[in-house]
């Protein structure tokens, strides 16, 4: 099976090679949303990479209130 941060190398690769993002999705056969291909390559474009941030704030626990 083919691990998210793979297609985001993918449709890194293709917009690189001049795709935009309705062609990228067509040619991944439509496995990712066009907003997502829209929202990874924007992040692309603004920071120069497409890892994920790491969250900000207060870690979640383990235990829930019942």
């Amino acid at each position: 099976m083919v691990k998210s941060h793979d297609i985001r190398d993918i449709v890194i690769s293709h917009y690189k090679n001049g795709k935009k993002a309705p062609e990228i999705a067509t040619l991944l056969a439509n496995k990712v949303h066009r907003s997502t291909i829209d929202r990874w390559l924007h992040r692309y474009k603004q920071s120069g990479s497409i890892c994920v941030k790491p969250k900000s704030g207060r870690p979640t626990t383990g235990r829930t209130e019942k």
